[in-house]
């Protein structure tokens, strides 16, 4: 005989279904973008197909070197790196990476006791971390911006920019979204809407 409610085991079953995550990867010789289902392992880059290693790593003391990974490197607080390359998918910045060359080819954080030089940086997107008060000289262009910091900078964001309950950014905005969390703080110029249409201009002071 047929149970009944045969359906709605079935519909339970579909709704308990996984859907793999997916992970955008690049490749650090060739820059070459592609998505790895599952889980972030070894790969070889689909166009030039070097082997990609990924390794997570976390520096403590002094370090020098080159590292390439499409995993994490952790620039611990007590690390100071010495003429250094360093590539990964995201990167954090606690110590004294003033000397170094880096490239996040996904995420770049900076903690409140980070020590750069922003012209030998890279990142497609960028965390301010909470605690943190950071002043950028120079006009950053990036994808994402998330501030859960103290961030003062101009910033041109292709993507979303996010100022987190905790965060507070002054200075100038270019970007195609924008979402200030209540209790976060801005005090910008800020330009809003699609880089290639058209764009609105508005002082922001929250």
């Amino acid at each position: 005989k047929k149970k009944k409610g045969g359906h709605g085991n079935d519909a339970s079953r579909i709704g308990k279904t996984i859907v793999p995550m997916r992970f955008e990867i690049i490749c650090y010789e060739c820059e070459y973008v592609f998505v790895l289902t599952g889980h972030i392992h070894e790969t070889m880059c689909p166009r030039c197909h070097h082997m990609l290693t990924v390794s997570n790593k976390t520096i403590h003391g002094e370090w020098s070197g080159t590292d390439k990974t499409i995993g994490s490197i952790e620039i611990a607080e007590d690390a100071v790196l010495k003429n250094t390359t360093l590539i990964g998918g995201d990167i954090i910045i606690a110590g004294d990476a003033r000397d170094a060359d880096i490239r996040a080819t996904r995420k770049l954080e900076l903690r409140s006791k980070a020590q750069f030089d922003m012209t030998r940086i890279i990142a497609k997107d960028l965390l301010i971390g909470n605690g943190s008060r950071f002043s950028l000289a120079r006009p950053l262009n990036c994808r994402n911006l998330d501030v859960q910091g103290e961030l003062k900078a101009t910033i041109s964001a292709s993507g979303a920019v996010f100022i987190r309950n905790s965060g507070f950014f002054r200075g100038e905005l270019h970007c195609r979204s924008l979402v200030i969390e209540e209790g976060g703080r801005m005090k910008a110029k800020t330009v809003l809407g699609s880089f290639t249409g058209t764009n609105e201009e508005q002082t922001l002071m929250i």
